[in-house]
């Protein structure tokens, strides 16, 4: 199947003289240009109790009609209808029937700079009721939360094959992680992509000759960064926030097989200069979590900041 082309959806978000209050901008679309005002339909005691509801339990959650969808549901419409009123509203209508036309799809490309205090807020729940289902399940609506920088994004393109690097890190004092099922599934689902040369996965740490665990440290990913031309980063492992600090956490090993906790800036000024590096992956909490105080403070942030492309986080 060929891959799905894109029409941008640029959408802004600023914030206003009025507390709560909002001005909307659809900078540019294939529709054209549109305004509007929001008014934020949430305080930040619902907000909070909504997204404690919704990081609860995975159990139930698939369900139809399950409390949680059901919250999901009515949460993402309420955030739509406030985002997407009046002229925006009509003017994205408008764009998803414009790249249906074309055989597209719409990307919406969300920002959120000048309104640092709604970085939080989990917009991946936008769910007009209209088309019935959250954008962010349909490969024709992905939402990213665009991070405008001063240097050009360069072209993605790549010679097969596609180098990814896997980095495994499990601490032994923190809480154990199903390391092995995860990769597994990964060289399942690139399994006939590997066999076909397009893809090559690379995991660290390999396990040892005697089978003894080796660790997975910041200075390990470096080193096999620097020998491997690798496109795509994918680290599997702890994350978290330091409110304190306002820094976003990962949790790699030192030699004692103990957690070792990096800085997204750490890790940002340690991989940064590997061109070839075209997308990070974090599969650890937290990965995309900011403070309003610093929007460049996350560690997915910190690694747009220093110029890697993409960033898939948490």
């Amino acid at each position: 199947m060929a891959a799905l082309d894109y029409l941008d959806f640029d959408l802004e978000v600023e914030a206003g003289a009025t507390p709560d209050v909002y001005k909307v901008s659809v900078l540019s679309s294939p529709r054209g240009e549109a305004s509007g005002q929001m008014t934020f339909p949430f305080n930040s005691d619902a907000l909070e109790n909504v997204i404690l509801k919704l990081g609860r339990t995975r159990s139930g959650v698939r369900a139809i009609g399950s409390p949680t969808q059901d919250l999901a549901q009515k949460f993402g419409t309420t955030l739509y209808d406030a985002l997407f009123a009046g002229e925006v509203g009509t003017c994205f209508r408008r764009s998803l029937d414009e790249a249906g036309k074309q055989g597209k799809g719409l990307r919406i490309r969300l920002r959120l700079e000048d309104a640092p205090q709604l970085a939080e807020v989990p917009w991946e729940y936008l769910y007009p009721s209209g088309l019935r289902q959250f954008l962010v399940l349909s490969t024709r609506t992905p939402i990213v939360r665009y991070l405008e920088l001063p240097q050009p994004v360069a072209a993605l393109r790549v010679t097969p094959p596609l180098q990814v690097l896997v980095v495994v890190s499990s601490p032994s004092n923190l809480a154990t992680l199903n390391v092995e099922a995860e990769v597994q599934r990964i060289r399942g689902a690139l399994a006939s992509l590997e066999r076909a040369g397009q893809v090559r996965v690379t995991v660290i740490p390999a396990p040892a000759a005697d089978g003894a665990r080796t660790h997975a440290s910041l200075m390990d990913v470096r080193r096999a960064l620097r020998s491997g031309g690798f496109h795509v980063l994918h680290f599997i492992g702890h994350g978290g926030f330091v409110d304190a600090t306002g820094e976003g956490m990962l949790a790699f090993e030192d030699e004692n097989l103990l957690a070792h906790m990096v800085s997204g800036t750490t890790l940002a000024t340690t991989i940064s200069g590997f061109d070839s590096l075209r997308l990070v992956l974090l599969n650890a909490c937290e990965g995309a979590r900011q403070s309003p105080a610093d929007p460049l403070g996350g560690v997915a942030q910190s690694l747009v900041a220093q110029g890697v492309p993409a960033v898939v986080a948490m």
